[in-house]
């Protein structure tokens, strides 16, 4: 099959798109608050999921460049420009489009959570229009790059992914230092834990539960679990939803054990 070198140039740019794309798409989840079980580096986990977009990203790149040629040839007055600007539409859309489809997959993949669940459609969506407020400037300047030599194309765009993924690294995951100076500080030591909860005051119970609890009331929630008794309302019961509470300008530290069974648990501050 002879392959147009128009297409040859869309899938290497779609190569190149789906790496900075990657970092793009990973960084702003980072950033909302999305997490995942078991989370790599930053810089890790937008070249792993770059590379699982890959195959989906240039196949769709492809597609949408020899359905744009064939438009582009029912108007043989178009200018270079014109051309131009419909292939890179073209590229930017296909890309932006595969590699939103790919989040969700992701997502089950690696048991990653959004700190906002959308439906499914408008997942994609807004990751798609994310990623395409990228991919449009950026196929344009990876068109002109392609006009060099492609060895040095590619040492460049590498170079530049590389810097631009430690830096965004570094100021994701750095240590900073987040509490003023002087700030009263509260710690908490959280676990997630089996529990046998009691329901009413007739006995009915929940041999199954989970339970978010300080530390420090164990003792007392394992007595209440072994008493099989609860008060109206909760009252002063040690079995109740956690709640930890601080004041305005107070600097909190949380210490978090799974002890549950059954699954990943965690605590997530939205």
């Amino acid at each position: 099959m002879i392959v147009s070198s128009t297409l040859r140039q869309a899938a290497g740019r779609a190569v190149l798109l789906t790496y900075a794309l990657g970092f793009w798409v990973v960084f702003l989840h980072h950033a909302e608050g999305g997490h995942e079980h078991g989370e790599p580096p930053l810089l890790v986990h937008a070249l792993r999921d770059s590379t699982l977009a890959l195959p989906g990203v240039v196949l769709a790149a492809w597609a949408a460049t020899w359905f744009a040629e064939r438009l582009l040839r029912a108007d043989p007055g178009a200018s270079p420009l014109r051309r131009a600007a419909v292939l890179d539409a073209a590229i930017a859309l296909a890309a932006s489009a595969a590699m939103a489809a790919g989040s969700p997959v992701h997502e089950r993949l690696f048991a990653a959570h959004e700190a906002h669940e959308f439906p499914l459609a408008l997942h994609v969506g807004r990751d798609a229009t994310l990623a395409l407020a990228l991919a449009l400037p950026l196929t344009r300047i990876l068109a002109a790059f392609q006009r060099l030599r492609p060895v040095a194309v590619v040492v460049v765009m590498a170079a530049l992914a590389a810097s631009a993924g430690s830096a965004v690294q570094a100021a994701a995951i750095g240590p900073g230092n987040p509490c003023p100076a002087g700030a009263p500080l509260k710690r908490f030591d959280v676990q997630a834990i089996d529990l046998d909860i009691t329901l009413n005051r007739f006995g009915d119970h929940d041999p199954a539960g989970k339970m978010y609890a300080l530390a420090a009331r164990i003792p007392d929630i394992r007595g209440q679990e072994a008493s099989r008794k609860v008060s109206t309302g909760l009252g002063n019961d040690p079995v109740q939803p956690l709640v930890i509470r601080a004041n305005e300008g107070d600097c909190v530290e949380i210490a978090f054990t799974n002890n549950a069974s059954g699954g990943p648990f965690g605590i997530h501050i939205d």
